[in-house]
């Protein structure tokens, strides 16, 4: 049984059927011709429309079972589809509807859609329907990695409501307390139960009672997740192998190494994008240099930084701290531990005393970045990347340097859209080792809009 109710799932279908003629009714006035063309569209376009919602149901859209990214990129393809296969059977068979309606239909599809499930996820999660009924099953060694995920997705809302927390201590058992408040929390199977719930089942290797959860969780016929127990390892992407007659699959890495044309074509994005930010905020970047330099510093500076394959770069910054900031970070160090501490770990105070009142501003806006467009441009740094480090940080990367080096850093990033200074660095190293060995144009692109996101959002930044 799946826990979402049919009141989800109709919702977001009437979503899809308003934004279909919404999109229409956008379209129309790109028409030259009768009304009687327009109605032909509505009629060419609606059996291309229903199978591009029976395209979006194989995939989960309407079960709460896709993330927002992943059904952004099957409707940008469906759209795709939709307009090409559209188009040939106006030409084929001489329809009377102008090609360029049926284009404008298609490219507002996408838009339209988005709109319209943005607005039935607000109504259903004001009404309490979208939330999913969750269960967390396992050990705490892989459910506590499995947290950080639960809580990052903010489009699904995974409502966990019970956790079996198997052969745990008490010390463990509180900490998940903490972590759900108010969640019932068990430490033995024998009350295991699911109801209709979405279960995700996270054992660690070898574990006695492995087998014996497994056959509940098919016996009840609940939908079940399987995490498998391979601490730090990247199965993004993974492709499944099955063994015919046997019980066994195994999991096979999608790391695979771009091509060099998508490189190509990112450095190209890269710089024109940069170049075209430089000119469109430039009045922006005047008025701040301007407010800096009222104290007699410079409106800029630049730190020296580990870039691709090793490099050293200047990274410029507009300067956010009082001109003497090293003699005074020196004297804050060695008069207090817990600051020396703190910038050990992080490289970065959270109040930090030499911060002017312009310069908090630029943190807390991130527009202290932008002179980095100018090293995007000379070819230093790229829009989206790890965020580029100190000599002193390359040890924190230990085995995982290969990766940092391997591309340019990026003045936006995982990191920056995933808490950026609320995490920790070891988290930090995760995400930019996820990024390099995952990285595709698509997930710049997601990066990108979470960037937006998280800029006005303000978290972790400062």
């Amino acid at each position: 049984m799946l826990p979402v109710s049919r009141w989800t799932t109709a919702t977001l279908l009437l979503a899809d059927g308003t934004a279909s003629l919404l999109a229409f009714v956008l379209s129309v006035p790109f028409s030259d011709q009768a009304s009687a063309a327009d109605s032909g569209l509505l009629s060419l376009a609606i059996p291309f429309f229903l199978a591009c919602l029976a395209f979006f149901a194989a995939k989960g859209h309407y079960i709460l079972k896709a993330s927002l990214w992943p059904q952004v990129l099957h409707i940008l393809g469906a759209s795709a589809a939709g307009f090409v296969l559209s188009a040939l059977v106006i030409y084929a068979w001489q329809v009377p509807v102008p090609v360029i309606q049926d284009a404008f239909l298609w490219l507002f599809m996408t838009p339209c859609l988005v709109l319209m499930r943005s607005v039935a996820r607000y109504i259903l999660v004001q009404k309490g329907l979208w939330a999913i009924p969750t269960v967390l099953v396992g050990h705490y060694e892989t459910l506590i990695r499995l947290v950080p995920a639960l809580k990052a997705e903010t489009y699904l809302i995974y409502d966990v409501q019970r956790v079996f927390l198997l052969e745990a201590d008490n010390a463990q058992v509180e900490e998940f307390k903490q972590i759900f408040p108010g969640t019932s929390i068990y430490s033995s199977i024998d009350t295991l139960s699911f109801g209709n719930s979405y279960v995700f089942f996270c054992p660690k290797g070898g574990a006695a009672l492995h087998d014996k959860i497994l056959a509940r969780l098919e016996k009840s016929h609940t939908r079940f997740a399987y995490v498998p127990p391979a601490e730090g390892y990247f199965f993004y992407g993974a492709v499944l192998q099955r063994f015919f007659g046997q019980g066994v699959v195994a999991l096979e890495p999608g790391r695979k190494s771009p091509s060099g044309l998508s490189l190509l074509f990112k450095d190209v994005m890269d710089r024109v994008a940069a170049a075209i930010a430089l000119v469109l905020l430039s009045p922006i970047l005047l008025v701040i240099a301007w407010a800096i330099r009222k104290d007699g510093g410079p409106a800029m500076y630049g730190h020296r930084r580990i870039g691709k394959d090793g490099r050293l770069f200047t990274c410029l910054k507009f300067r956010s701290m009082v001109v003497n900031a090293g003699e005074i970070l020196e004297r804050l160090l060695a008069n207090d531990p817990a600051l020396r501490k703190e910038y050990e770990e992080t490289y970065k105070l959270k109040n930090d005393p030499r911060v002017t009142k312009i310069g908090k501003f630029l943190r807390k806006t991130s527009l202290d970045e932008l002179p980095q467009l100018l090293n995007v441009l000379r070819g230093d740094m790229s829009l989206t990347g790890p965020r580029p480090i100190v000599e002193d940080e390359r040890k924190y990367y230990a085995e995982k340097i290969g990766d940092y080096l391997s591309v340019r850093p990026g003045i936006t990033g995982l990191w920056q859209v995933s808490g950026r200074n609320d995490t920790d660095y070891n988290q930090r190293v995760y995400l930019d080792s996820w990024y390099v060995r995952n990285w595709s144009l698509w997930n710049d692109v997601i990066i990108l809009f979470k960037t937006v996101s998280a800029v006005l959002k303000r978290k972790g930044a400062y």
